[in-house]
């Protein structure tokens, strides 16, 4: 009947604004997930130029001050003490790696929130992907139903469309 069409469409209708709104929900999941990691990679890189900014001082005042330093000891155990001395005064030394490890440990803490906010949005994503799944094989299910209701009917007004 009508009833049983216009039900069944309604149904359908109530299907489909759910998939819609489940759309919506995996598209904002998808974008936190995007900004996690954008934010993952940022970090992760200011974590490494600072590293990095680190490793190369240490590593060039060795030689400049094993320059210095080969002059008057040529000892291949004197270069490691004298190069943190000539390459900057030991209370600028002591402050900027203290400032630096401050630095690393605030980005490695970043990081791990980071992290957690990523995976969470990503749990989040895979029930949006999970649930749109779910909506759209109802939406089909529910499709199909007001299709057959409708050949039903059009069986019953119509008579056999072949006479």
């Amino acid at each position: 009947s009508t009833a049983e069409g216009a039900a069944l469409e309604l149904e359908r209708r109530k299907v489909k604004d759910g998939l819609k709104a489940a759309k919506q929900r995996a598209k904002q999941s998808a974008a936190a997930v995007n900004a996690a990691k954008a934010e993952i990679d940022a970090l992760g890189r200011s974590l490494a130029e600072l590293s990095g900014a680190a490793a190369p001082t240490d590593h060039h005042a060795p030689p400049a001050s094993a320059g210095h330093a080969g002059a008057g000891a040529g000892a291949g155990a004197g270069p490691p003490p004298p190069p943190e001395t000539p390459a900057e005064p030991e209370h600028l030394e002591g402050s900027s790696a203290a400032a630096r490890e401050a630095q690393a440990a605030d980005l490695a803490a970043g990081l791990k929130v980071a992290k957690r906010r990523y995976r969470e949005a990503f749990a989040a994503l895979g029930g949006a992907r999970a649930e749109l799944e779910v909506l759209q094989r109802e939406k089909d299910a529910q499709t199909k139903a007001v299709a057959s209701a409708f050949e039903a009917w059009w069986q019953g007004v119509a008579g056999d469309p072949g006479t």
